[in-house]
């Protein structure tokens, strides 16, 4: 059975924009980017792309499946991913899924994960807005990726013969 990568990706606002075109909404406690900033990839999630492009490498016949949550913009994270050299996107998308918390957001990418039976995720622990990253990835571990890899960090060393 050949290995099936999910890597989780996140749209945010570009990190190179300027601390003043952000604000924050008190009343929703989160950030609000001011329009015009541009929305990338988190630079954590595009390691882990990386780190599933490397294991693919090793392991020819491995997929990756690129997974986001998000409006219909998180498309662009999608294509980025893909483009980098993922072999399928998926987005998920629903208004149900608006001011969801850390926990939500586990829940949701779990079941999507689930659905896709996958063999390992990779993740990384942190975002560029907030360090939810570890506690959502604790609680998909725990509660559904049921005795399936999770990989945090991945390292090869090469030697010919």
């Amino acid at each position: 059975m050949p290995l099936h990568i999910i890597a989780c990706v996140k749209q945010v606002p570009d990190p190179e924009a300027p601390a003043s075109a952000l604000k924050v909404d008190e009343a929703a406690k989160k950030v609000v980017p001011a329009p015009g900033v541009a929305s990338v990839i988190s630079q954590f999630d595009a390691l882990a792309v990386e780190a599933a492009l490397r294991v693919k490498d090793v392991i020819a016949d491995a997929k990756i499946t690129v997974v986001s949550m998000g409006p219909a913009e998180a498309r662009d994270v999608i294509k980025h991913s893909l483009a980098m050299g993922g072999d399928e996107g998926v987005l998920l998308t629903d208004n149900a899924f608006d001011n969801g918390d850390s926990y939500t957001t586990a829940l949701v990418l779990s079941k999507a994960i689930q659905k896709a039976m996958t063999m390992a995720i990779t993740t990384m622990t942190s975002t560029a807005l907030r360090a939810h990253g570890t506690i959502a990835r604790t609680r998909a571990r725990a509660r559904f990726t049921r005795n399936r890899p999770i990989a945090t960090a991945v390292a090869f060393s090469y030697r010919r013969l």
